[in-house]
């Protein structure tokens, strides 16, 4: 009986084995998934240029020393696609401040008006946070 058990037990794992190579020498087909129409496109197109406008006039400074005064003290992070969350002008996440996730900065980019709000949200993340810094370490 218990001869049968460890053939049984042989047999399994060389099929297991057996299995795993058959499994690594096929090729992998990737994924096709459809995940956006053209309107969608053009709707997040036409929202990321109002972000734009509105943005481009902003001032990440005065916007800093605004919410610190009301004391909240947020410092301004995205992610960037797989890397992970950025936040700059940090080299670590802030012990004693709360983190706010810019909108639209992921591994998706939908067209050139949302490439130049990343660009400018950069540019504002950064000097947001260089007011940030003094009170968040």
């Amino acid at each position: 009986m218990k001869m049968l058990k460890k053939i049984s037990l042989i047999v399994s794992v060389l099929m297991l084995v057996s299995a795993c190579s058959v499994a690594e020498k096929q090729e992998a087909k990737p994924l096709l998934i459809k995940t956006s129409t053209t309107s969608h496109i053009k709707e997040k197109e036409s929202y990321f240029a109002d972000l734009n406008n509105i943005y481009k006039n902003k001032d990440a400074i005065k916007a800093a020393r605004d919410n610190l005064k009301a004391g909240s003290n947020v410092v301004k992070v995205f992610y960037a696609g797989r890397g992970g969350v950025v936040i700059p002008e940090f080299n670590d996440a802030p012990n004693n401040c709360l983190q706010e996730s810019v909108e639209g900065m992921g591994d998706v980019i939908y067209g050139e008006q949302h490439m130049k709000y990343r660009q400018l949200m950069r540019e504002y993340a950064k000097q947001y946070n260089l007011v940030m810094k003094a009170y968040c370490k």
